[in-house]
């Protein structure tokens, strides 16, 4: 999107602008009850009085920095409040160590402690792996898939040129995935039955939370319903894939954040010191 025209909306309580936007036009929110208005542009476009009839009322959240720039920018300024965005996302990992993520802004893993971030970059179609490369600067709008000990992470917006090719597939907004799409097939990050793998979506279609991501493989490589995943960043003496069942010497299994478990299941856990993934 790069323009919102005169008179475009009516009804919307709440509006996210992305920064692709260059011009707003006339009466372009009329009659709309907003209460917040997200602009995720650096410098105020020009706008007139009707562009946001009931600005008074509603909470202007501007990026990280610019809090004073709109302040003094006409009709900008009207706004009941002007709220700046943080300058990091702030991603919540639950007790299964792993999740998928997706970012409108640029993020760097560099400093950050116990939590790394993965693209898909390669598919075994014999053993069913995904392979996930470690990366740190991760451009805006990239899907990946994060491990990492259970916690809250700040993560710092930086800015890149960095781009990749990757299976994973990012999504800023609540979005509906069919089984098949465009000539994949789509699998979504999940702790089912099977435990953490990737899981094809259902023929009746699937949801997906926004900021996540999912898992495009081609349809004529995609026979399996789960797939698994390996890690490239920890070597061949960090990180083993071992049958799922355990052989007498492996005596103690326990998930990333420490717990014993006693019938593992696919995914990633830990034995006798070391990760493995359980196939």
């Amino acid at each position: 999107m790069t323009s919102i025209g005169d008179y475009a909306f009516d009804g919307l309580t709440s509006v996210t602008i992305p920064n692709s936007v260059i011009s707003i036009g006339d009466y372009a929110f009329l009659a709309c009850p907003l209460t917040s208005v997200t602009v995720d542009i650096e410098t105020p476009l020009s706008i007139s009085s009707s562009t946001f009839s009931n600005r008074a009322n509603a909470t202007l959240y501007v990026p990280y920095g610019r809090k004073s720039t709109y302040e003094a920018a006409d009709y900008w300024k009207e706004f009941k409040e002007i709220v700046e965005m943080p300058n990091y996302d702030q991603i919540k990992i639950g007790s299964t160590g792993m999740a998928t993520y997706c970012s409108m802004k640029a993020m760097d893993f560099t400093g950050v402690k116990g939590l790394k971030a993965y693209i898909a970059t390669g598919y075994d179609y014999d053993s069913g792996n995904i392979l996930l490369t470690r990366i740190y600067k991760v451009p805006a709008g990239t899907g990946i898939m994060l491990m990492g000990t259970a916690g809250t992470y700040e993560i710092p917006h930086v800015e890149t040129n960095y781009t990749y090719a990757s299976m994973l597939k990012g999504v800023t907004t609540s979005t509906h995935l069919d089984q098949a799409s465009d000539g994949y097939t789509n699998y979504i990050l999940m702790n089912g039955a099977d435990g953490v793998l990737f899981y094809k979506v259902s023929a009746s279609g699937g949801s997906l939370a926004a900021n996540r991501a999912y898992l495009q493989i081609p349809i004529r490589d995609a026979e399996a319903n789960t797939l698994n995943f390996v890690f490239d960043d920890e070597g061949t003496t960090g990180i083993q894939r071992l049958k799922n069942g355990m052989t007498e010497e492996l005596k103690s299994v326990y998930d990333l954040n420490g717990r014993r478990v006693e019938n593992p299941k696919k995914g990633v856990h830990i034995v006798n010191g070391k990760k493995v993934i359980l196939k």
